[in-house]
């Protein structure tokens, strides 16, 4: 029995991190309204308190706030104007941020000044007096209040979004009719044709879902089926990581299980076979020609390899920044490969110096690069393992296991590309020369359009090679899609891309069919690089109307601004209306706040900060530094109990042509039921015993 009661009690104590809050918040709404106001509650009508917000919102409109709303609707057609979009779609996308932007500012200075005034307003003038002497309650006072005002910044959200709806139709049609023209006139620039095509094709005002790969891996070419081997670009143009976990008795060397964990280090198991790449010829430096001096990179040279093929391993932490310096491994020399199959092993010994780092991070990869140019180097999925040698020669554990990864695409290793400044670098070239991306979508099912496609947007970043900065021609890329369930691949589709900016191709639904596909994806433009990213390419899975898509944007505006006036309501009840609007300000802008300063919150800033201010003293340090570090706690502290205002994103998926999820609606109503339903009853609370009336 016992037993029993301390399991319920744990388990309890478990969800009390994550369901906390509601915890709180359920309790104040059942002490305030049950406990201390259920006389009240007894008495509430609903009908009373419709007549307060009827009054609420009829003085709010005697007071003129709806004669904002044409400034701001000026506002937004003059700097609609006075932009400078690349294109016609980024013209909408502006003026919907635009539009969207002024919208929720008006709202939000709307809603504080209202909500913020009217109380303090009514008791200094003593208006409330004939309100509070009638048989109405304190509760249907402060609700009559919440609606009236929430119906107030609904009219102004309505006056917004007719304007919204009709500016942005006329907006693309204008857009769309020069769109035709220039098609027509065969005035675009190949880059621009086939998103041209197909923005006339679906429009300017679109709402679309879109599904995201599962995963994206950089290869030297398309993985063969057969033998399940995948290739890595030499040069130093691709890299393989290998996810890993350690604990500290694993490191402890299994014929010696008294010494500590790591003191005979580690060794990996290398495994990574190598070919040649097409027309690679392998010449020996002592046999080049007088005058001809090895290059130090790249090691190929017109076609001549003039090293033998190498790869560098480094172990990197879990962000994928270097943990071990160069030198610790093989003293940060190259190691060469010996055999082209891969199927001996190459050891190469991790110190025990390192190991006092790796039990620090536990999690960490193991990062490979093919060193030498003008080779491919093949891996396995066990190409990478570590052991732990024993204190005796010939001992060794069984191999430490590789981090599993979830997902049906997922395989280790991963295949990446040499990190740019724009992502992944997907080198561009022939088919035999060039690498290849490979985007994994599992359980997709996009809807075809009615010519039986399925649109791809691409958007990557293009880079060139260092000599190539005037080269002006386009860049090309090739898209192919593989159907998994049918083994069937589609014609390669051929296009150009500009830098940044969206592509659209589309490709046969057949190719998709079955939802479980590869997209592979090549630059075909020697001297180029696209910078690649998981998120670069996605299918559009589904439309939906822009109406809808509008309201839906709007509706989370609406959820926002009662959000506001819950909090202004709560402040206004005991403080006087400049301060509530100061203090209304602070709750809603404080979440956001702290996560601007999170990366100097991290633990340790004390220490950084009292070394900053020059102390020298170990006293005067350590006080610093405790009090600096329990400002950063309390800063945490004080930010999980205030309201995060970013889960009301009503701008970001609309202006993207992004259908926003009805999970996004539930985020921002959580938020309002978390807090705002709280500040209510805590209003009522508060005006409950405050004395506005003899």
């Amino acid at each position: 029995m016992l037993t029993s009661l301390l399991s319920n009690i744990l388990g309890v104590l478990d969800l009390l991190p994550r369901y906390g809050g509601w915890i709180v918040a359920g309790l104040i709404v059942v002490i305030g309204l049950f406990a201390v106001g259920w006389s009240d509650v007894r008495r509430f009508s609903f009908q009373r308190a419709w007549a307060i917000s009827s009054v609420c919102f009829d003085e709010s409109i005697r007071r003129r706030v709806l004669w904002i709303t044409p400034l701001a609707i000026l506002g937004v057609i003059i700097t609609a104007q006075l932009q400078r979009p690349f294109d016609e779609q980024d013209a909408i996308r502006q003026t919907i941020k635009f539009s969207l932007f002024a919208t929720g500012l008006l709202v939000a200075v709307t809603t504080i000044i209202l909500a913020c005034t009217n109380l303090p307003r009514e008791i200094e003038n003593r208006v409330i007096f004939t309100v509070v002497t009638k048989p109405t309650t304190r509760l249907e006072i402060v609700l009559g209040k919440v609606l009236g005002f929430a119906r107030v910044s609904a009219a102004i959200l309505l006056i917004m979004g007719i304007f919204m709806f009709g500016y942005l139709h006329l907006r693309a049609a204008i857009l769309q009719r020069d769109i035709d023209a220039r098609l027509e006139a065969g005035v675009a620039t190949p880059t621009e044709v086939a998103t041209l095509e197909h923005y006339r094709d679906v429009g300017l005002l679109r709402a679309k879902a879109l599904a995201l790969p599962d995963n994206m891996q950089i290869y030297a070419h398309v993985p063969p089926e057969e033998d399940g081997r995948r290739w890595l670009s030499g040069g130093g143009v691709g890299e393989v990581v290998v996810p890993f976990s350690v604990k500290a008795g694993e490191l402890i060397p299994p014929d010696a299980p008294n010494q500590p964990a790591g003191s005979t280090g580690m060794l990996a198991l290398v495994r990574i076979g190598y070919q040649r790449a097409a027309g690679a010829q392998l010449i020996d430096e002592d046999n080049l020609p007088v005058g001809v001096i090895a290059p130090d990179a790249p090691d190929a040279r017109d076609g001549a390899i003039t090293r033998p093929p190498s790869i560098t391993l480094q172990l990197l932490d879990r962000n994928l920044y270097t943990m071990l310096g160069r030198d610790v491994i093989n003293q940060g020399e190259p190691i060469q490969l010996r055999d082209p199959q891969g199927e001996q092993a190459v050891v190469v010994p991790i110190p025990p110096s390192a190991m006092a780092r790796i039990l620090q991070e536990r999690d960490f990869w193991v990062h490979i690069t093919g060193q030498t140019a003008g080779f491919m180097y093949s891996f396995a999925d066990d190409a990478v393992q570590l052991v732990v040698p024993g204190a005796s020669p010939g001992v060794a554990s069984d191999p430490i296991a590789v981090i599993q990864r979830d997902g049906e695409s997922a395989s280790v290793p991963l295949f990446r590309g040499r990190r740019g400044s724009l992502g992944q670098q997907l080198r561009g070239g022939r088919e035999d020369v060039g690498g290849v991306a490979v985007f994994q979508f599992r359980n997709v099912h996009p809807n075809a359009t009615a010519d039986g496609n399925v649109p791809i947007e691409l958007r990557a970043g293009i880079e060139g090679s260092p000599d190539d900065e005037e080269d002006e021609r386009p860049t090309q890329v090739q898209l192919v899609v593989r159907n998994l369930s049918t083994g069937e691949s589609s014609e390669p589709i051929l296009s150009y891309i500009e830098s940044n900016r969206s592509l659209f191709l589309h490709v046969p639904a057949a190719a998709m069919q079955g939802g479980r596909f590869d997209v592979h994806l090549r630059c075909l433009t020697a001297g180029r690089f696209l910078g690649l990213g998981s998120e670069s390419l996605a299918v559009v899975e589904a439309r939906q109307s822009f109406a809808l898509n509008l309201v839906k944007s709007l509706l989370i505006l609406w959820l926002l601004a009662i959000l506001i006036i819950t909090i202004s309501i709560f402040c206004s009840t005991f403080l006087s209306w400049p301060i509530a609007i100061v203090l209304t300000l602070v709750l809603l802008l404080g979440h956001w706040g702290v996560e601007q300063l999170d990366d100097a919150l991290q633990p340790g800033v004390g220490a950084s900060i009292a070394t900053d201010m020059g102390f020298r003293d170990p006293g005067q340090t350590r006080v610093v530094s405790v009090a600096v570090e329990a400002l950063s706690r309390s800063l945490d502290t004080l930010a999980n109990i205030l309201p995060d205002i970013s889960r009301f994103a009503a701008a970001e998926d609309i202006e993207r042509g992004l259908a926003i999820p009805l999970a996004r609606l539930g985020d921002s109503l959580g938020v309002v039921l978390l807090f705002g339903l709280p500040m209510l009853v805590l209003g009522y609370v508060f005006l409950r015993n405050k004395e506005v009336a003899p």
